[in-house]
């Protein structure tokens, strides 16, 4: 069994991180951020989840399905937990890093070589947690992301 933060090194020493786009970089970041400033000991999907706002293939795949990402954030922002802290430099829990693991299987899946917040939006529905069961009831569904990732990008894009 590895620790959180062994896994977290594996992953930025791996194929994943290195693949990941500098917007999916970056909003990994943000959601670590924001996830300190609120105080919360871990980055769970959910911060990942409101990290991808300003991301343009995340929004893309969100108006193609008619939802408003920006308001699907501020109405789940409303219901994210809080911690404590500001002080705790937080780290991906189990559960984002599963959502990481399974987007880069759904990039892979499409002979995409990169991973970006459109195959995160996969994989945080494909996770169990509170963001998926709440982007569920939204009527986002796996197969939906798919067809419209495909639709935007196509197969097999290097």
């Amino acid at each position: 069994y590895l620790s959180r933060t062994h896994r977290w090194i594996l992953v930025m020493q791996t194929d994943i991180f290195d693949h990941c786009t500098d917007r999916l970089k970056y909003a990994i970041i943000d959601a670590k951020s924001l996830a300190q400033r609120r105080g919360d000991h871990s980055v769970w999907p959910e911060h990942l989840f409101l990290s991808i706002a300003h991301n343009g293939c995340a929004s893309a795949v969100f108006d193609e399905l008619g939802l408003s990402l920006a308001g699907l954030q501020e109405e789940f922002a409303a219901e994210l937990r809080s911690g404590g802290s500001e002080t705790v430099e937080p780290e991906l829990d189990e559960k984002s890093l599963a959502v990481l693991e399974r987007a880069q299987e759904f990039a892979q899946s499409l002979r995409h070589s990169f991973l970006g917040d459109e195959h995160l939006i996969w994989g945080l529905v494909e996770v169990p947690s509170h963001i998926s069961l709440f982007l569920r009831s939204r009527g986002l569904t796996s197969a939906a992301i798919r067809e419209k990732v495909l639709h935007l990008l196509g197969p097999g894009i290097n």
